[in-house]
């Protein structure tokens, strides 16, 4: 093995033919009859790879007539699909991306207090800062809730007052602009009403006076922010703004185990070999934090992982462990 190393790669192709032409010959004597069966293995050998060629070439010679025909058939034809800019839905972009974003930036909300998508929630608020926005949501907000899992979407006026918005000047950009200005447009800024605010969005820019003279402030020269409201957290990305209610109450709560169980039971489908057409019986052990939801969404869970029935017990024989943030169960899943 050791010499094997020292070969380069066309000496460690040509090896094993060497050493089998050796053994031909030490076996007949004669270099002439080696060679004569050497070259008959060699042939056996490939004799499969040549079936296959052979195969493939007889099929497309098959098929070449038909082939022919077809070019014949639509020769000259020009209906191949080409790129048409009039015939892009402007609009429809539009909406895919405004799902995108507040999908995005939900699911970003949820991740920061570490709230699971399969656990409901019941509400998204949106000040919408115009009419246009208002309907780009609308259009895509049944898709919206799908993928965040929530109950419903509000829309509020964007100088309603619910959402308390700030403003921050970046002093980078508004430095040079301003100048000795500066500290008195900073704090001019900081003062802004909802109103204000709500103007300077929607427009890009909004004019404040200093002793008498107009100072025009514009949308990208600042950040605009929202302060979280109690049970609400909040989420800006330039005219969007999101507030997700984070509450979980006790109704939702029990919808959020349920979901929670359907994937741990069709985790153990999968990890056990199931059929996707067999059904089950299911087992689990009672416990005071899911048993109300168990039996309110007995149903539900059935018709998701095609159980036929679902017990609870105390007690589960060479049942699986199922591990929650504070509490553990277990579950036994058996073919029918």
């Amino acid at each position: 093995m050791s010499s094997l190393t020292t070969l380069g790669i066309i000496d460690i192709i040509y090896w094993p033919f060497g050493m089998l032409m050796k053994g031909i010959y030490s076996l007949v004597g004669n270099y002439g009859i080696a060679i004569i069966i050497f070259g008959i293995i060699v042939k056996l050998l490939l004799l499969p790879l040549a079936f296959s060629n052979e195969k493939t070439r007889l099929r497309n010679m098959r098929i070449q007539p038909k082939m022919r025909e077809i070019q014949q058939r639509y020769k000259g034809d020009t209906r191949n699909p080409k790129y048409q800019e009039e015939m892009i839905d402007k609009e429809l972009e539009v909406r895919m991306q405004m799902a995108q974003d507040v999908t995005s930036m939900v699911l970003a909300l949820r991740r920061k207090v570490n709230i699971k998508v399969r656990q409901p929630l019941q509400c998204i608020m949106i000040p919408v800062v115009d009419e246009e926005q208002r309907a780009h949501i609308e259009a895509v907000k049944a898709l919206i809730m799908s993928e965040v899992n929530v109950k419903d979407i509000k829309f509020v006026d964007g100088a309603a007052g619910v959402l308390v918005k700030k403003v921050k000047c970046d002093f980078k950009k508004m430095g040079p602009k301003f100048g000795k200005q500066m500290k008195a447009v900073a704090a001019a800024v900081a003062e802004m009403s909802q109103e204000a605010i709500a103007e300077l969005e929607k427009n890009g820019s909004y004019t404040l006076q200093l002793d008498g003279t107009d100072v025009v402030v514009e949308a990208t020269d600042v950040e605009i922010f929202s302060e979280d409201i109690p049970g609400w957290l909040v989420a800006n990305e330039g005219k969007l703004t999101v507030a997700l209610d984070v509450t979980v109450t006790e109704e939702l709560r029990r919808e959020g185990v349920a979901r929670e169980l359907v994937n741990r039971i069709q985790n153990i489908r999968k990890s056990s070999g199931l059929e996707i057409t067999d059904k089950i019986k299911i087992t689990l052990s009672k416990n005071q934090q899911t048993d109300d939801a168990v039996n309110e969404y007995k149903d539900y869970i059935c018709n998701q992982v095609l159980g036929t029935s679902l017990t609870l017990t105390d007690e589960v024989e060479n049942g699986t462990e199922l591990n929650f943030d504070d509490f553990s169960l277990y579950v036994s899943v058996v073919k029918e």
